[in-house]
């Protein structure tokens, strides 16, 4: 582990790290949390847990073998690797906490990086999802588990303690929470670009770099507003490839549904693991579900299914997701171009596969970064209280390969997506 990825694995987790003390308000102080300083064997236990959760419930170590074809047991080298490190640590009390959370979390980056969500919830994260969800519970009852999860005392009560171990991590640094906010409020960029470009005005072009909620009600307003103003554009490119994801309500309502004709429909394929973890979360969403693993593996037009990956998925089902018109819907009659390459992920990533279903849009670019799944569950450590969130189901591209794996490929594939779809326009 003592290679270029190591050390840009603990960068990473550095840099999350700062981001969560950074932005906290109200931090404790002098507080003691000696009921919070684990033992060394309570948190090798929690870091068993939690791998075994994870080879029980997620769903996608033939991607990462896969990607290590030469050396098939690299992963559980790594697992073991950094258990042995937490083993032999010499630290005590919270200086042996902090070392469990950067092993932890290098731990799970270092064997799953980009695969599937993963990754250690931070308490920045943990209380803008509390009151997320929170928002949504009555509207959205499908959040109640996650919602149960974020609510329990003992979680609320270790993400207290982990704002004072923030603290003394940036002591530790020789750092300040107002110099670090400081140094970065300056880089700050607008979301959402939009402006006519090309010969005579007649191209709208928008570029969007995040759908995150925090967005959703400032930028969407916005970006219907421009629409409205280009209505006599002969084409419209939507430029995402700088687009991590976020929320999929943001682009159905900021990009299809003001100006679709008629609704649209798009459908995906997603299976997963029957395991307590899984139900908890996903278990009604495959309830009623007519769709079997067999009949996936006998779809004549899935040519790329990796056969091992649903060896051990039991569950599957069929997802349909239909966009109707606004009442008010303007139908924009040009050419729509959706620029894409590979850090489009997540709710980026189901927006590149509905145009792509749908024919809403040309795709240009290059391949995305895949992960059009459901959403990450959180897994509680059982005595840290420490949350762990991952993607639990694996979801299929037209031709069965996994779209973690494979992502979404362009119509068009270039190097340079803007220039490209530019060229094609003048000529």
């Amino acid at each position: 582990m003592k290679n270029k990825k190591g050390r840009y694995v603990l960068l990473i987790v550095l840099c999350l790290l700062i981001l969560s003390a950074c932005q906290q308000q109200d931090k404790p102080n002098n507080q003691n949390f000696a009921a919070q300083q684990l033992t060394r064997d309570e948190l090798l236990a929690d870091y068993d847990a939690m791998w075994q959760n994870m080879y029980e419930s997620y769903p996608f170590w033939g991607v990462l073998e896969r990607s290590q074809p030469d050396n098939p047991d690299y992963y559980k080298s790594v697992i073991a690797q950094y258990r042995q490190q937490l083993q032999n640590s010499e630290q005590t009390g919270d200086l042996l906490m902090l070392e469990f959370l950067e092993i932890v979390a290098n731990s799970l980056y270092e064997t799953c990086g980009m695969v599937g969500h993963v990754s250690i919830v931070n308490s920045n994260y943990f209380r803008n999802d509390l009151a997320l969800y929170t928002l949504y519970a009555e509207e959205m009852p499908e959040l109640k588990p996650w919602l149960e999860v974020l609510n329990k005392s003992e979680v609320a009560e270790f993400y207290n303690y982990y704002d004072f171990l923030m603290e003394l991590w940036l002591k530790q640094a020789g750092l300040t929470n107002q110099s670090s906010v400081d140094e970065t409020s300056d880089e700050l960029l607008p979301n959402v670009s939009m402006q006519r470009i090309g010969q005579n005005d007649k191209i709208a072009y928008i570029g969007v770099k995040s759908f995150a909620d925090d967005f959703i009600s400032s930028d969407i307003p916005q970006i219907q507003s421009f629409l409205q103003t280009v209505s006599d554009c002969d084409n419209l490119i939507i430029d995402i490839r700088e687009n991590g994801g976020g929320n999929t309500a943001y682009w159905e309502q900021a990009f299809v549904s003001p100006i679709i004709k008629q609704p649209l429909q798009s459908h995906l394929i997603r299976m997963m693991h029957d395991t307590d973890l899984t139900q908890k979360f996903y278990g009604s969403s495959y309830a009623d579900s007519k769709l079997t693993l067999e009949q996936v593996r006998n779809f004549a037009d899935m040519t790329n299914l990796q056969l091992e990956d649903l060896a051990g998925l039991t569950l599957a089902r069929e997802m349909v997701v239909n966009i109707e018109p606004e009442d008010n819907a303007e139908p924009f009659e040009g050419h729509i171009w959706l620029l894409i390459g590979p850090q489009v992920y997540s709710s980026a990533e189901s927006f590149a596969v509905f145009c792509k279903q749908t024919d809403f849009a040309t795709l240009v670019g290059q391949p995305t970064g895949g992960s059009n799944s459901g959403g990450a569950i959180f897994y509680e450590l059982p005595n840290t209280h420490l949350l762990v969130q991952f993607d639990v189901e694996y979801c299929l591209n037209d031709d069965g390969s996994c779209n973690m794996e494979a992502g979404t490929k362009p119509d068009i594939l270039a190097d340079d997506a803007l220039a490209a779809v530019l060229a094609l326009i003048e000529n």
